[in-house]
């Protein structure tokens, strides 16, 4: 594998704010809104293909 290559389940981790009702793409993007806005977060269950 690669230098920096991500496996298929990092890919697919999602974050969703249930007030704002956003979608983040990393843990990192996520965090920084609940830090930003108060709000929490969550991360939903990844569906398989």
């Amino acid at each position: 594998m690669a230098a920096g290559a991500e496996t298929v389940s990092d890919q697919d981790k999602l974050f969703y704010c249930d007030t704002c009702s956003m979608l983040f793409l990393s843990e990192g993007d996520a965090r920084a809104h609940e830090s930003l806005s108060g709000h929490s977060t969550v991360q939903p269950a990844v569906a398989q293909a």
